[in-house]
């Protein structure tokens, strides 16, 4: 009984790192000023002898009798894990001492339509019918990098697409430069 529970909550625990590790990327890979696939590939192909050995060995956490399966599951989990630990490491430990400005143009802005909603009971929501709109403006810096980034009503009504921005680049605790997103807003305008 109580090597059950452990091995569903090892499970759970597992699933949860792995699915905060995609957030992660997620949430990063836009700031980080590096291919994102170039990434990917190299979290795949580093994950790959330890997702084998994991899948030969390991019948504990997933106890599939298929060995594929269970390579399959490790292929994905490891990855993940590895990808979001670069880029959180990268973010985190970014040098802000050291920042080089970068310029940047503000190539795209726009908005996306989202309705409010309401809950009326355990996991319904219904919409209320109120709409709003949540604002982003795509920032082109100078080496050719696309930054997404999401604004508030004030900001978007003070960025101009064209306009022309400095935006400060770190250098990130594993070597990839980083852009700071706080130093986007913090600007002047070079008009």
């Amino acid at each position: 009984m109580k090597s059950g529970i452990l091995k569903n909550t090892a499970s759970v625990l597992i699933i949860i790192l792995a699915v905060s590790g995609i957030g992660t990327c997620l949430a990063l890979r836009s700031l980080t000023l590096v291919d994102a696939w170039l990434v990917a590939a190299v979290a795949v192909i580093a994950a790959f002898p330890v997702s084998a050995l994991l899948a030969r060995k390991d019948r504990f956490f997933f106890s599939f009798s298929k060995k594929y399966l269970r390579l399959a599951v490790w292929q994905i989990i490891i990855p993940s894990v590895l990808a979001g630990g670069f880029y959180a490491l990268n973010y985190i430990g970014a040098d802000e001492n050291e920042i080089t400005p970068s310029a940047a143009t503000v190539e795209n802005k726009y908005y996306r339509e989202r309705q409010r909603t309401r809950r009326v009971g355990r996991g319904r929501y219904i919409a209320t019918g109120e709409k709003y709109k949540v604002h982003y403006a795509d920032i082109r810096l100078a080496g050719g990098h696309m930054v997404t980034v999401s604004l508030t009503q004030r900001q978007a009504n003070d960025l101009r697409m064209g306009q022309q921005l400095e935006v400060s680049v770190a250098q990130g605790w594993l070597g990839v430069p980083v852009a700071l997103r706080k130093s986007i807003f913090n600007h002047q305008s070079k008009i």
